[in-house]
């Protein structure tokens, strides 16, 4: 919330939600932008019963802070870099750390169920769900909630940013 001030008197406030909003109502001959149009894809993905050690390679791999984590085919969770913080500390630590630190599972540490956020979803969706539930990124589904790709905060700001 960005407050609004006028001759040293609060006189209301404006949200980040009611900016995006304004920025895309300025361009009314502009196609709207979607979750589709800025996700990135194909995702990459972990089960909850893989080895946390095997998600955390895979986030420094593709040089990634959150993984969809899937089961059948759809998505159940979330897992972040601040998860894998939370669930064993220092990441350098758990990597070259005791036996039993390996033997942690993506079940130990994901978020769960998972925020997602239909192909079709306008920018003003996602950010408000990225401010509302204070979230780094949403995995994309189709109709069937089968995961499609993955939206980050970044990719919503970069979108905006393109459109000046």
């Amino acid at each position: 919330v960005l407050p609004v001030v006028e001759r040293g008197y609060l006189v209301g406030q404006v949200t980040a939600r009611e900016l995006l909003e304004l920025e895309l109502r300025e361009r009314p001959d502009a196609k709207p932008v979607t979750a589709a149009d800025v996700m990135s894809e194909p995702a990459v993905t972990i089960t909850r019963d893989d080895p946390l050690l095997v998600a955390v390679g895979l986030m420094a791999e593709h040089q990634l802070r959150h993984l969809p984590v899937i089961e059948a085919g759809l998505v159940i969770g979330m897992l972040s870099d601040r998860d894998v913080r939370t669930a064993v500390g220092d990441p350098v630590r758990f990597i070259t750390g005791p036996e039993a630190m390996r033997l942690i599972t993506v079940r130990d540490a994901m978020t769960g169920p998972a925020i997602t956020v239909a192909a079709q979803a306008p920018l003003t969706e996602l950010a408000t769900e990225f401010a509302d539930d204070k979230l780094g990124a949403l995995p994309v589904v189709d109709r069937e909630r089968k995961l499609l790709g993955v939206v980050s905060y970044v990719d919503v700001l970069r979108a905006l940013a393109e459109r000046k």
